[in-house]
């Protein structure tokens, strides 16, 4: 059960990416495309709020469940946002492990940003080890045509480290 909480918030956290574009660090051009391009790089800080677990498939952990999280965000010590979203159980193996779709919306000033992705906890593993990424797929107000993605680094089943990449063009 612990292990699906933490899913919970780590894409949560993962959502945040839309937190990312209230700070921009640097700029960048593609000279390819011949277009500017605005990147806009933010570290922040998700804190569960909220999660829980909805067993729809079969009884006990299975596939199709799912984890429903809300976070609060922050950057250096300052809340700038919130988060929410769900986790579905997609894939359970003989071995334990245990993969998820994530789904969740970012508000923030300005407008929202949506993010997604899949991530495999292995057997056991109820705060990931390794850092994994997800995509940032849309947004609203002045986060309209962001793209990119969000670097999340579990430091514990509540709390997670993010680092988003954001390109608006």
């Amino acid at each position: 059960m612990r292990r699906k909480l933490a899913l919970g918030t780590m894409a949560a956290l993962v959502l945040a990416a839309g937190i990312a574009a209230v700070a921009v660090t640097s700029s960048a051009t593609s000279a390819a495309a011949g277009a500017a391009k605005s990147e806009q790089v933010l570290r922040l800080v998700a804190k569960e709020v909220a999660s829980g677990y909805l067993d729809l498939g079969d009884p006990d952990f299975s596939i199709g469940d799912q984890i429903p999280f809300a976070n609060d965000l922050y950057r250096d010590g300052s809340k700038v946002g919130e988060d929410g979203g769900w986790c579905v159980v997609t894939r359970i193996t003989v071995s334990g492990a245990s993969s998820f779709k994530c789904i969740g919306s970012n508000s923030l000033p300005g407008g929202q940003l949506t993010v997604q992705g899949l991530v495999t906890y292995g057997p056991g593993e109820e705060v990931k080890a390794d850092p994994y990424s997800f995509a940032v797929t849309g947004g609203t107000g002045k986060y309209r045509g962001a793209r990119g993605e969000v670097k999340i680094e579990e430091v514990s089943g509540v709390q997670f480290r993010l680092t988003f990449r954001i390109v608006l063009s």
